[in-house]
């Protein structure tokens, strides 16, 4: 059965006028749909991330460029017979010092004074075979020309082996080319070498250079006099004076830099300097030599993070502290720094470490400037 009762209306709706009793029911939807409905709260902005940042360009372009060099020797020899032989004397000892013409080593030459006696024997019958047939071409007429000159032929090639024999005789000796030190020793005593096989090598350690691999756009930009000063690793108060002596034409295939020689142009007093000795090249700047640094900025490596195809970028910050990430072409890496060759220019600021939490746009403070 259906219930035909009806929601009571309240006493007071009665004493209403028809319109305000309307207007009242309007109003009362309206106010239980609000409270049925209430909007969601609104989103809570991201925190502003603190973060340590550098600003590019704060230090002088000479110092923040600094390149990795090697010491070496300017004259250096490797050391080799030109013929094959057993070593029966050497002199080689690592350290040792030996004079401009000093027999270092030398080849059991029995063999090569045989083929020199020989040779010397075949000489002297061709020459004596020439000598008799000439004579009776001279005289008599008792040969044919031809013949005269087939022994002529011979004589000639008996003196190019003789030749080649005292050469090689000659061979079996090895003199230092100039005065110097013996740094390393190749083979062992007593044994058998090839022909121009190394076996020790030579240095004047009198006069020294730096080797350094310097990329294309520092070279561009590199003067007939550009200077420079090396320090050996924890003597940062002992700076060795460069000049430029020379550059290769050519980049390495492999790391794009060029190797660029720099001459030592005072050696120090109170430091031994050795070749193989590692050290850091900063160049230096004067009116007449401006040094090759416009565009060169050195970073921590901390502040680099690679995208997802491994290409190298940093995390710039701009004016309202928002960040952007920025592709960078790198150089060499400098202990915990790395040199970036483009990319940034003076002024502009960098996050400096926990890169791999940061996303385009998110805000950051400085926690550190430096």
């Amino acid at each position: 059965m259906r219930d035909t009762r009806q929601t009571p209306i309240s006493p007071w709706m009665h004493t209403m006028p028809r319109t305000s009793r309307a207007a009242a029911v309007a109003l009362l939807s309206l106010l239980l749909a609000a409270c049925g409905d209430s909007p969601p709260p609104a989103a809570a902005p991201d925190p502003v991330r603190p973060a340590p940042i550098l600003t590019i360009g704060t230090q002088a372009s000479a110092d923040a460029l600094r390149l990795p060099g090697r010491v070496r020797a300017a004259r250096r020899a490797e050391l080799s017979f030109d013929v094959p032989g057993f070593v029966d004397q050497f002199s080689l000892e690592e350290g040792r010092q030996v004079k401009a013409g000093e027999v270092v080593a030398r080849l059991d030459d029995g063999v090569y004074k045989a083929r020199l006696d020989a040779a010397r024997a075949e000489f002297e019958r061709a020459r004596t075979d020439l000598a008799r047939y000439q004579r009776l071409w001279e005289t008599e007429l008792a040969v044919a020309r031809s013949e005269v000159d087939e022994r002529s032929a011979r004589l000639e090639t008996a003196r190019t082996n003789l030749a080649a024999a005292e050469q090689s005789l000659a061979d079996t000796v090895i003199k230092a080319p100039f005065a110097g030190v013996i740094t390393r020793r190749r083979i062992e005593p007593f044994t058998n070498v090839q022909a121009k096989q190394a076996i020790a090598e030579l240095q004047d350690l009198r006069a020294l250079e730096v080797v350094v691999n310097v990329p294309e756009r520092l070279v561009r930009r590199m003067q007939t006099h550009q200077d420079a000063v090396a320090y050996l690793e924890g003597e940062a108060d002992e700076a060795l004076p460069l000049v430029l002596k020379s550059y290769a034409a050519e980049a390495d295939p492999l790391t794009q830099t060029y190797a660029v020689v720099l001459s030592i142009s005072a050696l120090p007093k109170r430091l031994t300097l050795l070749p193989g000795m590692a050290v850091t090249v900063k160049p230096t700047t004067n009116a007449a030599t401006p040094a090759p640094t416009d565009a060169v900025h050195l970073i921590p490596l901390a502040a680099v993070a690679a995208d997802a195809q491994g290409h190298p970028g940093v995390w710039v910050v701009d004016k309202d502290g928002k960040v952007a990430r920025r592709p960078i072409r790198t150089g060499t890496v400098q202990g915990a720094d790395i040199v970036v060759e483009s990319g940034l220019t003076n002024g502009e600021r960098i996050v400096t470490a926990g890169v791999a939490a940061l996303r385009e746009g998110m805000q950051v403070r400085p926690l550190e400037a430096r």
